[in-house]
């Protein structure tokens, strides 16, 4: 590997961490602050930030997303019905 590599795959590798690391703080702190189960609600947060941040960046959002989507929300919902 040259050594113009290393550096954008240290930045990465850094990124990768830091991201997770803080993430995981605010998520803790979270937890304490509120509940579990408002914490959990963030969870179902993610995929629509990561589908904004995709549009955002000139993918293209296929009929087949959509349908994968509502699956996964089918199956969420009647995993919690009770």
């Amino acid at each position: 590997m040259t050594e113009e590599r290393w550096l954008p795959l240290g930045a990465l590798a850094l990124l990768g961490v830091m991201s997770t690391a803080l993430a995981q703080l605010f998520f803790y702190k979270l937890i304490k602050n509120t509940s579990a189960i408002f914490a959990s609600s963030t969870t179902y947060i993610i995929p629509i930030v990561a589908v904004m941040w995709g549009l955002l960046d000139g993918e293209v959002f296929h009929w087949v997303h959509a349908i994968s989507i509502a699956g996964i929300l089918t199956a969420v919902v009647l995993i919690r019905k009770e």
